[in-house]
């Protein structure tokens, strides 16, 4: 877990997510990218996904089980990079 602007980050290997067209910017492939709803991940840019409209990003399994159960499939949040 790391810490950051007074949340906590959840980090592990396996963190990972397809970027739409709007987070496909620069070198964006590899690029750390936090994802938040009631906490927060850091997930690693490494696939490209036609994501359009709201949706901005594909999490793996993994991640999104660590936000939401996997039979939601769809959720809002927020996404953030430095």
């Amino acid at each position: 877990v790391a810490y950051g602007e007074d949340v906590a980050i959840l980090t592990g290997d396996g963190l990972y997510a397809a970027a739409g067209p709007a987070l496909r910017i620069g070198d964006w492939r590899g690029r750390a990218v936090t994802v938040c709803r009631f906490t927060c991940i850091q997930i690693t840019l490494n696939d490209s996904c036609e994501c359009y409209g709201t949706r901005l990003i594909d999490l793996s399994d993994e991640a999104f089980a660590l936000l939401a159960p996997l039979s939601r499939g769809v959720m809002k949040g927020g996404v953030s990079w430095p």
